[in-house]
């Protein structure tokens, strides 16, 4: 049916306790936030791994971890957050970034300012981590009226419980084929948990060719499932297109840990005889929300690029985007003209990688000044579609991103918008989806 969800979500929201995401960053050096992740709901963020692996599928060193929910204080009056952490930690409360130590340092406690809280409000909580090397250390704690500083305990703690998409259909059906610029009608079905926040299921994201979309739920609220069908409009040029869609607790599909997303991978088959009128890459521009090495999180700015040859010097790459603690992903299709043995290369300041046909064939994650780096050698067909993505951030001063290949009867040369397609141009299927999974703490 090429559907998925990209998680497997327990049979019921839990009572207590924190959402923890963990991402193993493909093992990469502080690409947090990236990679393969683990779901698993913590009753405490109470953890000391010493040089071990924080649960499987994760790696000893270079991961990080968000666990996200709300707490909700017994009594009245003035607290105080503290954490104990090896290495770097943020937390956020009520949207506030109350502590901020996002460096390798070992096992240390780190204090917030005090504040006032009601009892039996809920406020937001995220506490977002990361493990450099050696030993790991993640501890949430507070202090408050009659309680002298301890570990936030179970009780004290509620999952986000998001939105889940249960399933989707396009003109009733789990996929549809339809002629260019066609209207399809997308339907919606959600359960919202009775743990979930009080504002629900209040809007939805579509992301179809690039274009993401937003539509307001707000007339959902309370627990249940619900359903929501509306319109959307079929992509001009011919092609086999994915889509994606966002369930959202927020309204205006504001960026939340309480959303969940859903994806179709061969949703439309868009017929006809003509061929793509665009090339070039898909770029997503990524502002990190200003932070160093949040790379490919913050709010996003979508354009295709002829072409990937940029020195933005200390500028800004788009509108939108500041100068300095960006990060871009460029995904599509290359062509090769001619078969035989090319080789790829990239110029970059700072931190580049670079998958072909999704094998990693150069990894430069580092700060560094303008550098070309190569990859080995390897042999394309003519005619044929790889898949390409090219990962960049820049850090701070100059910012330089080309890509380049040489092969047969090529001399080293940026890769022709001729021979660089978007992701929406291809006839071939996406490939297989990343397992995800989620575990609950037994009882």
């Amino acid at each position: 049916m090429g559907i998925f969800s990209t998680e497997v979500l327990a049979a019921s929201c839990p009572s207590s306790g924190l959402e923890g995401v963990y991402f193993d960053q493909n093992g990469s050096d502080g690409a947090y936030f990236t990679g393969n992740k683990v779901f698993r709901n913590d009753s405490q963020v109470n953890f000391n791994w010493g040089t071990g692996s924080p649960l499987a599928g994760i790696q000893n060193d270079n991961f990080s971890v968000r666990w996200s929910g709300h707490v909700v204080p017994n009594t009245s009056g003035s607290y105080r957050f503290s954490t104990r952490s090896d290495d770097g930690v943020r937390l956020y409360i009520n949207g506030n970034l109350v502590i901020n130590q996002w460096n390798d340092h070992s096992a240390t406690d780190h204090y917030s300012s005090y504040m006032n809280l009601q009892a039996g409000v809920r406020y937001s909580i995220t506490m977002e981590y990361y493990e450099h090397s050696i030993d790991a250390v993640a501890g949430l704690y507070w202090e408050g009226p009659n309680i002298s500083r301890r570990l936030i305990t179970s009780a004290n703690l509620a999952p986000a419980c998001m939105p889940i998409i249960n399933s989707v259909t396009l003109n009733g059906a789990s996929s549809a084929s339809v002629n260019p610029s066609d209207t399809v009608t997308l339907s919606v079905s959600v359960d919202v948990s009775s743990n979930a926040p009080s504002e629900g299921w209040s809007s939805t994201s579509y992301t179809l060719n690039g274009t993401t979309t937003c539509i307001d739920t707000s007339n959902v609220s309370g627990s249940g499932n619900y359903t929501q069908a509306f319109n959307i409009t079929a992509p001009n040029n011919p092609g086999l297109y994915g889509l994606s869609l966002t369930a959202y607790s927020s309204e205006n599909c504001s960026p939340s840990n309480d959303s969940h997303e859903f994806i179709i991978a061969n949703a439309l088959t868009v017929s006809g005889s003509g061929s793509c009128t665009v090339t070039g890459l898909e770029g997503t521009y990524y502002d990190q929300n200003g932070t160093q090495r949040a790379y490919f999180t913050g709010n996003t700015t979508n354009r295709t690029d002829s072409q990937i040859n940029f020195n933005w010097g200390s500028g800004s790459p788009i509108t939108g985007v500041g100068n300095n603690d960006f990060s871009i992903r460029w995904e599509g299709y290359i062509v090769p003209d001619t078969s035989g043995s090319f080789t790829f290369s990239t110029r970059s300041d700072d931190g580049i990688r670079l998958y072909v046909d999704g094998n990693l064939i150069i990894n430069q994650w580092n700060d560094h000044g303008p550098r070309n780096d190569y990859a080995s050698p390897i042999t394309l067909n003519a005619g044929t579609q790889y898949s390409v993505t090219m990962e960049f951030y820049e850090r701070g001063g100059g910012a330089v991103a080309e890509l380049y290949w040489q092969g047969p009867g090529i001399s080293r040369q940026l890769i022709p918008s001729a021979n660089l397609l978007p992701p929406s141009c291809t006839n071939i299927p996406p490939p297989n989806p990343i397992a995800e999974w989620r575990f609950e703490d037994p009882v």
